[in-house]
């Protein structure tokens, strides 16, 4: 255990001195709560980029909470059909557990 220990702090050692982003990444949170500020230099490009990317990401996300909210209303208003279809949804799932548990029973008496 403690040779894997070792092995993950050095690794993870290895990456925060060799990278420049991972250590500045550590060592800024770090320093902030020391009281200290250090200038950080911002990509306003990449900044732009990210904050058009999220806009995009979250609307698809409102797009398809609300396609899930219809079909859940959808759902809620079933035809008869589909409550045909649901005691046979349920048959088969009383099914599957009958078989399941006779299976588990069947192991368990078995030597």
């Amino acid at each position: 255990m403690q040779i894997v220990l070792l092995a993950l702090v050095g690794f993870f050692g290895w990456h925060y001195f060799t990278r420049e982003e991972l250590h500045s990444c550590i060592s800024l949170p770090l320093a902030s709560l020391n009281g200290k500020t250090e200038a950080v230099n911002l990509d306003q490009d990449k900044i732009n980029q990210f904050m058009a990317n999220f806009g995009s990401g979250l609307v698809t996300v409102a797009q398809r909470g609300e396609n899930l909210w219809q079909s859940l209303q959808a759902t809620a208003a079933a035809t008869p059909e589909a409550k045909a279809d649901q005691n046979l949804a349920d048959q088969l799932l009383d099914k599957g557990k009958y078989l399941y548990c006779k299976t588990i029973v069947d192991q368990v008496e078995t030597p």
